[in-house]
């Protein structure tokens, strides 16, 4: 296997929320309205820490 591939990093809800700045609740309003993938393990949500980043970059106000 080589090895300069790079593992996804996941967090789970509270790390999701900590990492984003904002409340559990959010995370979960997000999920439900699509705009936040999360994939589900067991009952537990977790969430690939490139897709928080891409939302980050998508919710930019002065894109340029």
């Amino acid at each position: 296997m080589d090895g300069n591939i790079e593992k996804p990093v996941w967090l789970s809800k509270a790390e999701a929320a900590d990492y984003l700045k904002v409340g559990q609740s959010t995370i979960n309003r997000w999920v439900d309205q699509g705009r936040l993938s999360a994939m589900k393990l067991g009952k537990f949500l977790r969430f690939l820490e490139s897709d928080l980043q891409e939302l980050i970059e998508k919710s930019r106000v002065n894109k340029k």
